[in-house]
């Protein structure tokens, strides 16, 4: 899959939440776009890959990223998209069946 391709199974989702329990109730619900055909059913946003849409006015930077113990954030969706690409395509996510 190149990543052109990834950005284009796009999907922005609202109805997710987070597992993080240590949040107040209100603040679990994600604004979230998640990638790939690989999209695991599930409620929670940690279990897909995904990049965080944080909610305008409150935080800057625009979108959030956490790949293993490190944290990204920035205004443009497109470098932090390439991030989550290269760590899919070397955790073998577009590996073929």
């Amino acid at each position: 899959m190149t990543f052109k391709e990834f950005q284009q199974t796009r999907e922005y989702r609202n109805d997710l939440i987070s597992e993080d329990e240590s949040l107040h109730e209100d603040e679990r619900v994600c604004e979230a776009y998640i990638y790939g055909n690989f999209i695991v059913d599930s409620k929670y946003v940690e279990h897909n890959l995904h990049i965080i849409k944080m909610s305008a006015g409150k935080i800057n930077p625009s979108y959030y990223l956490t790949l293993d113990r490190d944290e990204y954030m920035n205004d443009d969706l497109e470098v932090l998209e390439k991030y989550l690409y290269d760590f899919a395509k070397s955790s073998g996510y577009f590996a073929k069946k």
